[in-house]
């Protein structure tokens, strides 16, 4: 493959941030909470806002097009969503605002008095004794929204302004929107008892000991999740429990774009598999945490597995190279490719199809993105104390440090990141 052309372009100069900076999913734009001469202010790729006396945490759409945050001013609150201020309250609740994907929305929960409210685009909802910060859903183009609200001693799932039944406790992690925001999951405690509602509909009641969030497909339509009964586990796939185990991988199922297919890692006899619809595969002394990928169509499966001391990538039943350690593993919608990052002795190094790169220091976390179709590879690796993003096998320009999320493949092929050198903040654009 030819060499690619590289773009650099100076973003902005950074400032401190009293805050840990927040990034867009695409890489593109990173914000910061930066002190100014009259208070504090949020800063955007070197475009700072209007100051307040303080400022809670920002959030960036996923393109980084659109921004929001709560602020105070004197002894009122209020979310600022792209330099518009809105309604004023006493409090607004840690983890909010959120926007919908499409950035076009904003919801955030208020306290004012003893009453709590949803808003939806500066539109309340009902008032509740209690809302979850951090149980607050919004569809992707602000048309659904969801939240956990208490009233009295009892907690219940809002969907659309709808209450579902009161129940002791709603899960940690719960509610879930299906892709598109129109279907909705969560589990709750009723009566001493774990279940799960669909759609509003309850599932069959489980032991509380083997609760976990459900999983929705992508249309909403299929559900799968990991219930405990008479002290063994199993996952129940649109409605149907699958074979019983000593234990789920606390990670819980793993759904195929369609749904149709589920994956979980499992432990029977002391020994963990990975179950691909109910049938166990190969087995093994322990698997990593989350490492399962399922292809769209459910055909090809991929994981990572720990046997004697080793760590090494299962794919489609066929177990690779063994390495002293497996991070981040990315398999191509259609199953076809496969990429992972490994370590070999102190060395990290990106595996793409079998073929190894090579080794660097350190391999970013966040940073392994493969093209649509598979077949091109970008990640940011440590060389010492700099750092390069490797494109197809070529390095770019050393730079201090590549923020998280970076580098990330774009429609036109191209691969962009943003990179630190000395005070600057720069877009590297590579074209093939």
């Amino acid at each position: 493959m030819a060499e690619p052309t590289v773009a650099v372009r100076e973003v902005a100069e950074l400032r401190e941030s009293l805050l840990p900076p927040v990034f867009s999913a695409d890489g593109s734009t990173v914000g910061a909470v930066v002190d100014t001469d009259d208070g504090v202010a949020v800063w955007i790729n070197g475009v700072v806002g209007p100051s307040y006396d303080a400022v809670g945490a920002l959030t960036l759409s996923p393109d980084g097009s659109h921004h929001a945050y709560a602020a105070r001013r004197g002894g009122r609150l209020f979310v600022v969503y792209d330099g518009s201020l809105g309604s004023e309250h006493d409090d607004i609740s840690v983890g909010t605002p959120i926007l919908s994907a499409d950035g076009e929305h904003v919801a955030y929960i208020a306290r004012d008095g003893g009453a709590m409210t949803a808003f939806l685009d500066e539109v309340p909802g009902p008032a509740y004794d209690g809302i979850a910060g951090d149980g607050v859903r919004i569809g992707p183009d602000g048309r659904h929204l969801a939240y956990v609200a208490k009233r009295g001693e009892r907690w219940l799932v809002v969907f659309d302004d709808e209450e579902g039944p009161e129940c002791d406790l709603i899960g940690v992690g719960s509610p879930v929107l299906s892709a598109d925001g129109s279907h909705i999951a969560y589990d709750a405690t009723r009566d001493g008892h774990w279940l799960v509602f669909h759609d509003g509909q309850p599932s069959p009641e489980y032991e509380i000991a083997g609760r976990c969030t459900p999983v929705l497909s992508p249309d909403g339509e299929h559900i799968a999740y990991t219930a405990q009964r008479e002290g063994t586990a199993r996952v129940v796939h649109d409605g149907a429990e699958g074979p019983r185990f000593e234990a789920i991988a606390s990670a819980g199922p793993v759904l195929s774009a369609d749904g149709l297919h589920v994956a979980y890692g499992a432990r029977d006899d002391g020994r963990w598999t990975v179950v691909l619809d109910g049938a166990p595969g190969l087995a093994h002394d322990a698997l990593a945490e989350g490492g399962i990928e399922l292809s769209d169509d459910g055909a090809h499966l991929a994981y990572v597995a720990q046997d004697e001391g080793t760590w090494l990538v299962v794919r489609d039943g066929e177990r690779g190279s063994t390495f002293a350690g497996v991070g981040a593993v990315v398999l191509s919608a259609d199953g076809e490719h496969l990429a992972y990052v490994a370590r070999r002795d102190d060395r990290w190094l990106v595996v793409h199809d079998g073929v190894e790169g090579p080794g660097f220091d350190a391999i970013g976390a966040t940073s392994l993105a493969l093209s649509p179709e598979g077949l091109r590879v970008a990640y940011a690796a440590q060389q010492g104390a700099k750092w390069v993003a490797v494109v197809d096998g070529a390095a770019g320009p050393l730079c201090d440090a590549i923020p998280p999320s970076n580098p990330r493949f774009r429609d036109d092929g191209s691969v962009r990141y943003l990179a630190v050198g000395g005070s600057m903040l720069y877009q590297v654009i590579c074209r093939p």
